[in-house]
């Protein structure tokens, strides 16, 4: 299978935090803060099937449960996901949602509401049999907002 190769053909520009409460009493799920985070990846040229295909995407880790006494304080944090965990993590590619495994995300404060994120991600490009699975290392900034949302 080819590979896509985002390590040399793709940065990740600077991404958002979103933080929300979320219930659903049909599965058992007690009013919980969950964050969100959005980073965009730009310039991606996926040169799949000899057809050069410029991409702009974004990866969407979502439902995280931090846990947080203070959920709008992130300074600090090592993340980490499977792809078996409650957290979903994708990035939209040739038309696919790929699930992707956060292998690490390290979380340093950087001043009011940003931060610098220090990524290793494993993408899972053959789940939707887009192109071979691959690790994809990058560090950022991402923006917190720091109004809570009541719900999604």
């Amino acid at each position: 299978m080819e590979s896509i190769n985002l390590q040399e053909k793709a940065t990740a520009g600077k991404g958002t935090v979103e933080v929300f409460w979320y219930k659903n009493e049909s599965i058992g799920l007690e009013r919980t803060i969950f964050h969100q985070m959005k980073i965009p990846i730009t310039s991606i040229d996926s040169e799949l099937e000899d057809k050069s295909q410029k991409i702009d995407t974004v990866i969407v880790v979502d439902w995280l449960n931090l846990h947080l006494r203070d959920p709008l304080e992130l300074d600090r944090l090592v993340l980490k996901s499977t792809l078996e965990d409650d957290s979903e993590i994708s990035i939209r590619v040739r038309g696919a949602n790929n699930p992707c495994d956060l292998k690490r995300m390290a979380i340093s404060k950087k001043g009011n509401n940003l931060y610098e994120i220090e990524c290793v991600f494993r993408m899972d490009f053959e789940h939707e049999k887009v192109a071979a699975n691959e690790i994809f290392k990058f560090t950022t900034e991402v923006e917190l907002n720091p109004l809570i949302r009541k719900s999604r």
